[in-house]
Parts: structure tokens; C-alpha cells; sequence
């Protein structure tokens, strides 16, 4: 397939008429049904829509692979070519924010992402509802209405963040309030829009600072996640340390999605996450002097890194008793009661005598999965003063990758020390 320079400007073609099918839809007769997962809908307009771009881009690009939502998505495979002869698939959502279609809330929009030989080449986003357009071009610059757009400057205390809530993925819900809450008590505010799509083009716009959503299929973000990229921000699955205009995506597989600017990539991105550990180690201090009994000091020790660190989903202490870890006092989801010496993150913090951060918990062998929602770890033994046995471990999980960094690993050690003399 010969690629030219008009190729946007045809897909916006398409992509407005299709945009003609949503704005001139009777939802009184969208014919609803449930998909797999929580809250997904598909309509006969999403159908529609579809069909009628696979169609339309199939005669301007015959030899593309089509993967759509509304098909059979998760059977088909991204192709990849060479330099000379290059594979090109595009990946579209025709209704990105269904529920917000069926409700008439006016906050949906189209998506269609280009790849090229497995990697973002084209994305064009349309709000039909505000005849907005995005379009970008791997190595071109991102756009709005033709006009250049760019992200933010702005600082993580002046920021906006928008998320979505991963709705249908029913195990991340309560995690991705948890999050929201870490971005509203550190940032301006937060905002919920239904559509991923949108979301990453207003983060690429400068409207909002930064998007996140613990877990998004291709066709939410393939073309969003390089509008974002074009007009200077990055985006990734986690908390990894990408520059500004850079992409860390899986575009063949469900993946949670973090966008933000160039500042806020910097600042949050790279291991500085705000957290207020000298305030912190106070409050450690003085439950750990004032607690009647051991039982009740590491009960509120576990409510007090859960409320206090943002980004977590899970944290607890585990008791040496023989060859064991024994499940203590813990905020989250229900755990495992018992975790032999060497197995998992736990025991094998207890075996080796060493604090393990692990950045994404799927690749650890023998991981122990109690939360399916946590996506990294950080594990501190506690040591006994006197002869420096391993007396337990604090145990702190996140549903985002790379969570932790060594600034997390060295501040908990030291309040690690301080609960030692305690326990």
C-alpha cells in the first residue's frame, strides 16, 4: 500500500461522515446489548459506524489488516513487515464512550489509529459533537482543526487528571478510585469523561494535564496515545521513566495507560511520586510510642500506609512463625494467610534478607497474586535490633507499574528501623 501525503486528509473525510451516522442516530433505537465486563454496551450504531469505515477505508487501503472493536479483535494479529515492504493495520473504536452515546451525554467520539509495521504511524480522533478533529503523524506534530497543539507545562500541584475507571474490569474499580484519590490529594483536580479517546486528545490539547486508566483495549488509545506523543507528551503503561514524545505501549494487548505532560513525566515519572516521608515517619513514631499492644500498633501502621502513600492498593505486614510468613494486620483485599520461606515476593524478601521492588509483579517468578489488580511491589523486612533476624516484612503492593522507585525503597527501610524497635 502506497502512503502518501493526503492520507489524513482522507480519513477525515471518512471519519466526519461517520460522525454524520452518530450525530443523526435514533437512540431510541440503538438496539442495546451487554458485552463481556461490567457496563459494556454495544449498539447497532456501533456496528454501523464500523461497518461503514471498514468499508470506506478498505477501498483507499485494500491491503490493510482491520481490527475493530465491535469484531472478532482479540483473534486477530498485528502484521509486521520491512522497511521496503512495510504492513499497515488499523485499529478503530466507531463509538469510543457507548454509555455516553445511549445516555445522550455528548462526550463520545471516533477513533481510528494507523500502524505501520506494528508501531503508531497515524491517529485521528473526532468529537462529532464539537466538530473536533485530532489528527497526528508519526514525527509530524499533532493537531486540532489543522491548528498545532501541544502539551502543558504545568507541575503536578497545578495539574487537572483525567481518569477513566476501567469499568469493566470489575477487580480494578476499587484501585482506581485509589489512585484517583493519590492524583486529587497531590493535583488541582480530577475529572471523569467516559471516553479514553478524548481524554488522551485533551491531555494532548493542554485542556487537562494528565490521563490514566488501569486497563484499556488497543482501540481506546491507538490513535489517542500518538496525538499525545506528537504534541510532546508521553505516554506509558506505567510509572516508567519514557521522555517527553515517547510511547511505551503494547498495541496488541489490554494494557493500563498513563499520558502526561513533559513536567509531569519528570516530575512523577521518574521516582519522585509526592509523598511527605519525614511527615510520615512522624506519624510512625508516634503510634508505634503510643500503641497499647502490638496487635493494635500495626493495625493503624497498615492504615496509615495505605491512606498516606498514594498509588497502592494493598499494605500489610506478614509475621515470621517458624518457616512462615503469617498474614498480620493489612488494608486491602483479602490476602494469603500463609507464605512459605523463599516463595513469592514476601518470602523471598525473608529468605534473602533484603528489600525487593519489583516492577511488575507478572515477571517475578513464583509471584504470589492475592490482588489481581497489583501490577508492582515493594517488600521490607523487619529486622529484630538486637540480633538482626527477620522478625516480618512490610508488604506494599500497586495496580501501576514501576510504582516504586529507590527513593520509596530507602524512605521505608528507614521507617522499617524504626518499627524494629517495636515489634
Amino acid at each position: 500500500m502506497e502512503v502518501n501525503n493526503n492520507i489524513i486528509s482522507k480519513i477525515v473525510d471518512i471519519i466526519k461522515q461517520a460522525g454524520e451516522i452518530v450525530l443523526t442516530a435514533d437512540r431510541f433505537d440503538a438496539m442495546t446489548e451487554d458485552k463481556a465486563g461490567h457496563a459494556n454496551f454495544v449498539t447497532t450504531y456501533d456496528k454501523k459506524v464500523q461497518k461503514f469505515l471498514f468499508e470506506k477505508l478498505a477501498k483507499v487501503f485494500p491491503d490493510a489488516v482491520f481490527i475493530g472493536e465491535e469484531d472478532d479483535a482479540e483473534n486477530k494479529t498485528i502484521p509486521v513487515g520491512t522497511d521496503e515492504n512495510p504492513a499497515y493495520a488499523f485499529i478503530i473504536d466507531p463509538i469510543d464512550g457507548t454509555t455516553n452515546f445511549i445516555r445522550d451525554y455528548k462526550a463520545s467520539s471516533i477513533s481510528i489509529g494507523l500502524l505501520k509495521n506494528g508501531k503508531p504511524y497515524i491517529g485521528v480522533v473526532y468529537n462529532p459533537y464539537l466538530d473536533e478533529v485530532f489528527t497526528a503523524k508519526d514525527g509530524e506534530g499533532a493537531f486540532l482543526n489543522g491548528q498545532p497543539i501541544h502539551v502543558t507545562d504545568r507541575k503536578l500541584e497545578d495539574a487537572i487528571v483525567i481518569f477513566g475507571t476501567a469499568p469493566y474490569y470489575e477487580n480494578l474499580n476499587q484501585s482506581s478510585f485509589h489512585v484517583a484519590y493519590g492524583f486529587l490529594r497531590n493535583s488541582l483536580d480530577v475529572r471523569r469523561s467516559g471516553s479514553a479517546a478524548i481524554d488522551l486528545c485533551n491531555v494532548a490539547a493542554g485542556r487537562v494535564d494528565m490521563f490514566f486508566e488501569l486497563m484499556l483495549s488497543p482501540w481506546d488509545f491507538a490513535a489517542g496515545a500518538l496525538i499525545v506523543k506528537e504534541a510532546g507528551g508521553a505516554v506509558s503503561a506505567g510509572l516508567s521513566a519514557k521522555k517527553p514524545g515517547e510511547i511505551d505501549l503494547d498495541f496488541s494487548n489490554k494494557t493500563p495507560v498513563f499520558a502526561r505532560n513533559g513536567v509531569i513525566d519528570r516530575e512523577v515519572f521518574c521516582g519522585s511520586f509526592p509523598c511527605d516521608y519525614d511527615l510520615l515517619e512522624s506519624k510512625v513514631k508516634s503510634l508505634c510510642e503510643n500503641s497499647a499492644s502490638k496487635t493494635t500498633m500495626l493495625a493503624n501502621l497498615a492504615a496509615l500506609f495505605f491512606h498516606e502513600i498514594p498509588l497502592i492498593n494493598w499494605a500489610g505486614f506478614y509475621l515470621v512463625e517458624g518457616d512462615e510468613l503469617i498474614l498480620g494486620p493489612f488494608q486491602g483485599q483479602v490476602a494469603c494467610e500463609r507464605i512459605k520461606y523463599g516463595k513469592g515476593v514476601c518470602g523471598t524478601a525473608m529468605k534473602e534478607k533484603k528489600t525487593i521492588r519489583v516492577a511488575n509483579v507478572h515477571e517475578f517468578p513464583g509471584h504470589i497474586a492475592c490482588d489481581s489488580a497489583s501490577a508492582s511491589e515493594i517488600v521490607i523486612p523487619i529486622f529484630d535490633s538486637q540480633n538482626g533476624e527477620v522478625l516480618g516484612v512490610l508488604d506494599i503492593d500497586s495496580p501501576v507499574y514501576g510504582r516504586f522507585s529507590e527513593k520509596d525503597e530507602q524512605n521505608l527501610s528507614d521507617i522499617a528501623k524504626i518499627m524494629s524497635e517495636f515489634i
